[in-house]
């Protein structure tokens, strides 16, 4: 089922708890904050075993090792949900809480995934709520 990834959520107050993430998704947004907000809503990372050779390549481990600081690595290393990230930008994020799933589509530079706010270049794009883990 796929979500309209162009409405804006009201601003939540801090009483309300947790909201489910079809309120506080904003097409746009900094996926560092949107991270931030699903895991804190109890949501967690679904590791793809071959995400280092789909972001990184075959060579990956000899890569990295040399070069830990490069930012496909370090995003490889932080960010468990990454599944794949393309040369155009574009990386597949997944989650999962209470046996439903969650794919984020977000564009821009991979090197951002930990800056948050205006000044990210990693934005989430879209979302879905596949039927199951795929």
């Amino acid at each position: 089922m796929d979500i309209d990834s162009t409405r804006r959520a009201p601003a939540p107050h801090a009483s309300d708890g947790p909201r489910d993430p079809a309120d506080a998704l904003v097409a746009g947004a900094a996926y560092a904050d949107v991270r931030a907000g699903l895991l804190a809503a109890g949501w967690h990372p679904v590791p793809d075993a071959q995400a280092r050779e789909q972001v990184i390549g075959d060579d990956h481990a000899r890569l990295c090792a040399k070069n830990p600081g490069l930012a496909r690595c370090r995003a490889c290393d932080a960010l468990p949900e990454l599944g794949t990230a393309s040369a155009d930008g574009l990386s597949v994020m997944r989650f999962a809480r209470k046996g439903r799933a969650l794919r984020l589509i977000a564009y821009g530079t991979l090197a951002d995934f930990d800056v948050t706010g205006e000044d990210s270049g990693l934005v989430l794009q879209s979302w879905e709520f596949p039927s199951t883990h795929d």
